[in-house]
């Protein structure tokens, strides 16, 4: 069979590139002759397009731009607004792939590699949205709506030509403003089935659930769990297991959603406070060796913020203070594989990162969360036994709140490691189950 995996971001999220990853081992380890196309978000003539995606080229076919991808400035140098224009170029010339499903016609306005996409696309038995927390406003601004319709077109791409296409382990929401609700739940309710990664954002946003009231749906673990240890780990650097490792992923989150500079101030500051604090926390009470893992290293702001810049202060916050040895920073572009394997190494682990916690869970390493975008971590994580109570909300962070939930994780970690390792092949499980249904179901 043929199958379409869209929404695929860049390598240099680690996260994001397991979450493809796992979805392209699933579907073959359950189809072995599947021929699986990929569909990036970044559109022709984009540098990131071939730069950014060599990890999970080796895993497809055949990697193509996206059908309406992120907008590029045209005349680089000129400032920002020239994304404006790429936006609405690529808005007229998409919108005639919906008006007409006259090949021949709708050809006119694509280039070679569009076309062949294209092709493909319409080609595909199945097409699969793949997981992650993508399809959201966090408020009513048009670069939000502008954003949402973008990563809406592929539902009304494959709506317009009868394409059977799933969302698979998947956070929706949150979904602001009127307008955005109508054209998410229009854009939605008629694809083939929708699983959620976690029930909260079911629970706690009505346009999901409204949307899940008209559409089949089913609840699924994050298709990062499986990932698993039979892909290439050659490259992680070695770690000494007879210390006491930690492993941190660290966010640099700006609270931008606050509209009051200063208490954002007040809470950036909190939060890297708290790590601080909690690192002081480990090497002090336990010897521990902190090991910083850069999750995230996207170049550009509005991709998503990097992790680098971050760590790197936290190491800094360090020195000459008699904790320099304890607190290293693991600066490298590694795969994610590489990461879950010196992940396993650790004895604890604590993330902001949501995806850097599953391949430590995945692992077996007992492991807490600092929860900062919607509802997906704690969502995800009530779904494993004896995990749900270790996240902190960045919103609400302080250092007696993390070393607490610190200290829960390492007097109980042995408990907890023999719980997830019962629990670990029972998620496996239940993806494969979800996806058998998606394919043959």
């Amino acid at each position: 069979m043929k199958y379409a995996i869209t929404h695929c971001y860049t390598d240099k999220n680690k996260g994001d590139a397991a979450i493809i990853v796992a979805t392209s081992k699933l579907v073959r380890d359950l189809d072995s002759d599947a021929d699986i196309k990929m569909f990036s978000t970044y559109r022709v003539g984009d540098q990131r397009l071939n730069k950014e995606h060599e990890i999970i080229r080796r895993h497809a076919e055949k990697v193509h731009p996206a059908l309406f991808g992120e907008p590029v400035p045209y005349l680089f140098g000129w400032g920002k607004w020239t994304r404006s224009l790429s936006f609405i170029l690529d808005f007229f010339r998409y919108s005639m792939l919906l008006i007409s499903k006259n090949r021949k016609y709708v050809n006119l306005f694509l280039n070679k590699e569009e076309i062949s996409a294209l092709a493909d696309f319409l080609e595909s038995d199945v097409i699969i949205s793949k997981g992650g927390s993508f399809l959201f406003t966090e408020n009513t601004s048009v670069r939000q709506t502008l954003s949402l319709v973008r990563l809406l077109y592929p539902f009304m791409l494959a709506r317009r030509y009868g394409k059977r296409v799933y969302i698979f382990s998947q956070s929706l929401g949150p979904v602001e403003g009127v307008v955005n609700r109508y054209i998410f739940k229009t854009a939605l309710k008629n694809v083939s089935g929708i699983y959620l990664r976690e029930s909260l954002c079911l629970d706690k946003y009505e346009p999901v659930s409204e949307l899940c009231n008209e559409v089949p749906f089913g609840i699924v673990p994050d298709t990062a769990f499986y990932l698993g240890s039979d892909v290439d780990e050659a490259g992680a650097i070695d770690i000494d297991r007879r210390q006491f490792n930690v492993g941190f992923t660290v966010v640099d989150h700006d609270f931008k959603y606050l509209e009051d500079d200063r208490e954002r101030e007040i809470r950036a500051l909190e939060y890297k406070n708290s790590l601080i604090e909690s690192v002081k926390y480990l090497v002090d009470t336990h010897g521990a060796v902190v090991r910083i893992f850069p999750q995230v290293i996207v170049d550009n702001s509005y991709l998503g913020h990097n992790d680098i810049k971050m760590s790197q202060e936290i190491v800094n916050a360090f020195a000459g203070t008699g904790y320099e040895d304890s607190v290293i920073f693991h600066e490298g572009d590694w795969s994610p594989s590489q990461l879950r394997c010196m992940y396993s190494k650790m004895d604890i682990f604590v993330g902001t990162r949501l995806h850097s916690v599953i391949f430590s869970l995945s692992c077996s390493v007992p492991s807490v969360n600092i929860s900062y975008h919607g509802t997906k971590s704690q969502g995800i994580l009530a779904g494993i036994d004896g995990i749900g109570s270790c996240v902190v909300d960045i919103n609400k962070i302080d250092k007696h709140k993390l070393i607490e939930k610190i200290s829960f994780v390492i007097e109980n970690r042995e408990a907890l490691r023999l719980s997830l390792r019962q629990q670990m092949p029972q998620i496996r499980t239940r993806l494969r189950r979800a996806m058998e249904e998606i394919m043959f179901g």
